[in-house]
């Protein structure tokens, strides 16, 4: 396989889509300015950039030459594009197996160590909330890396002690809980707000940027202790997801949401909640659980993919918008 330079990569998230373009075989890539994820400012970016190759990690269930966004109404139809802006090659990636790939870029000044210890050589997990909920997990085979995406976001997610029964009770109100229902930038306003409601007080009415301006404001305020609640939760389902991959070789925690909310996060009880799956407490204590700590690890990982494409296991014949 080969990506003809200039080379354009892309992280579609469900509302900000962030750019980069590669010149030519060994140039850095070069950060181009952020765009809303909508088809007209995708299709603006994609005919300004002025590139033969296009490779993008998008938030959807990316499984052939196109893709529906799961949280926005955008369809991104590979072949289409191939022919509408002159194109020579391009791929769709789901956003988390992109942000997979980058694990083997990411180095250790570029995360914190949260919890655990070391790692082997196991099934590596990434996950981390945004728009959505993103999971996606990195295995090693002959020394080639392999990615898989998940929509594991969707999942079902319980209450475990008194005080989430009440606030489970509050968002059951309006459906299934799964959790992308709470861990996820609208999901964080509305674990706010149920939990607002299971202690009898009014909603707050807040977004997710506003609420962690708040917490950060008053540490001791109500979105403070939303904020630290959050943070508890992400480290069960973290458990759950490297229980279900038996990711020993590390778990990574990704987004602006937890970066900005990073302040609140109780290292004990999040490596509580995390190995809090009884009887394999003793398989994921030692599991290592990072954060990243800069964004644009998606887009390391597919200019990876651009430049030694024969070091992963990506089905690019039937994956490729020519095959």
């Amino acid at each position: 396989m080969h990506f003809p330079h200039p080379i354009l990569v892309g992280d579609v998230g469900g509302t900000t889509t962030r750019l980069a373009r590669i010149q030519a075989p060994g140039v850095a890539p070069q950060n181009l300015t952020p765009c809303a994820t909508s088809p007209a400012a995708l299709e603006r970016a994609i005919a300004a950039a002025g590139v033969r190759s296009v490779l993008l990690g998008v938030a959807g269930p990316a499984v052939g030459r196109s893709v529906s966004l799961t949280n926005t109404p955008v369809t991104i139809d590979g072949p289409d594009w191939l022919r509408r802006f002159g194109l020579d090659q391009g791929l769709l990636l789901n956003d988390f197996e992109a942000e997979a790939l980058a694990l083997p870029a990411i180095g250790p000044q570029q995360c914190r160590l949260l919890a655990g210890t070391t790692g082997d050589h196991g099934p590596r997990l990434i996950t981390g909330p945004g728009t959505g909920l993103g999971t996606g997990v990195l295995v090693d085979v002959d020394g080639r890396h392999l990615a898989i995406g998940s929509e594991a976001g969707h999942v079902g997610f319980a209450a475990e002690d008194a005080e989430e029964d009440a606030i489970w009770a509050v968002l059951r109100r309006e459906g299934r809980v799964c959790p992308e229902t709470i861990l996820s930038g609208s999901g964080l306003a509305r674990l706010h707000d149920a939990r607002l409601a299971a202690h009898g007080l009014a909603a707050g009415g807040m977004d997710a940027r506003a609420l962690a301006a708040a917490a950060l404001a008053a540490p001791e305020s109500p979105a403070a202790a939303t904020a630290r609640l959050f943070w508890r939760l992400m480290g069960r389902y973290a458990g759950d997801m490297a229980l279900a991959f038996r990711a020993t070789g590390g778990v990574w925690l990704t987004g602006d949401l937890l970066r900005a909310l990073e302040p609140f996060c109780d290292k004990r009880e999040l490596h509580a909640a995390f190995i809090a799956k009884p009887p394999y407490e003793d398989l994921l204590r030692p599991i290592p659980i990072r954060l990243v700590a800069t964004p644009g690890a998606a887009l390391a990982g597919l200019a990876r993919i651009a430049a030694q494409p024969d070091d992963y296991v990506i089905a690019y014949r039937q994956r490729c918008w020519r095959p």
